[in-house]
């Protein structure tokens, strides 16, 4: 465009043009959309853009585009020529920005890949076998206190009796207290990671976030759930066996 409005040619005919040797592409749409407003509606330059209701930039919805185009627009009130090396200067600078932003993805694709990691496989998988290893102590020290106050095994456990009555079996926070907290930090560690890689990679894009950090939930809790559950049955059953075993 800005080499085309080096030529000589107005913004009005610009965009037709430039919408030709960009068909197919999001940015032909675009510029196909301002040349449809300039031609068939009748409207100016601005208007054709930046209208209310059938501006083009309300159906590409972008702070960039915008601010290209408002360069545009008051630079060629000052001339073509302005507004060409205006334009031009905007594209170097986005081409810098791209290698910029390349280069730190590359230089990040290792942290970034380990954050993901964390937040969908290894933190839930972690905090579920905590649960379930809490689960399995509390477990224990039920059947302890059981067998305690029965008089089953007193024998045996005789010096351990004393230990249940200094920790109060019977005040103790119930596991699923526990597996409520460990889930409300897991689904924070989603939310913060998430944000952060989403500014990482797209900046400050809330409909992006909104979406990585539902399929991030998804996975990362059903996750945390299905550890949780098999680690609760399976040590459960594990430490009874083997107490039933030790107590019969």
């Amino acid at each position: 465009m800005g080499n085309r409005l080096g030529n000589g040619v107005p913004p009005e005919l610009v965009f037709g043009k430039v919408a030709e040797s960009n068909r197919g592409l999001r940015t032909g749409e675009f510029f196909g959309k301002v040349n449809y407003n300039i031609r068939q509606m009748g409207m100016s330059v601005e208007k054709a853009i930046f209208d209310r209701t059938r501006g083009a930039i309300r159906f590409f919805p972008s702070d960039l585009i915008a601010t290209s185009m408002r360069v545009l627009i008051e630079s060629s009130k000052k001339g073509l020529k302005i507004a060409a090396v205006s334009l031009m200067s905007i594209s170097e600078y986005l081409k810098n920005l791209d290698k910029i932003t390349m280069r730190l993805r590359d230089l990040l694709a290792e942290i970034t890949s380990d954050m993901k990691s964390n937040m969908t496989f290894l933190a839930p998988l972690l905090s579920g076998i905590v649960v379930g290893l809490a689960a399995m102590i509390t477990s224990i020290l039920g059947m302890l206190y059981i067998a305690n106050l029965s008089g089953a095994g007193a024998t045996n456990w005789g010096s351990f009796n004393n230990f249940l009555d200094i920790l109060q079996y019977q005040d103790m926070i119930p596991p699923y207290f526990l597996q409520i907290s460990v889930g409300i930090y897991l689904i924070e560690i989603i939310f913060i990671l998430t944000s952060t890689l989403v500014t990482i990679n797209s900046g400050e894009d809330k409909l992006e976030m909104t979406n990585k950090v539902g399929i991030n939930l998804k996975k990362g809790m059903s996750l945390y759930f299905i550890v949780a559950l098999l680690s609760v049955v399976a040590l459960s059953i594990l430490s009874a066996t083997v107490l039933g075993n030790l107590l019969g």
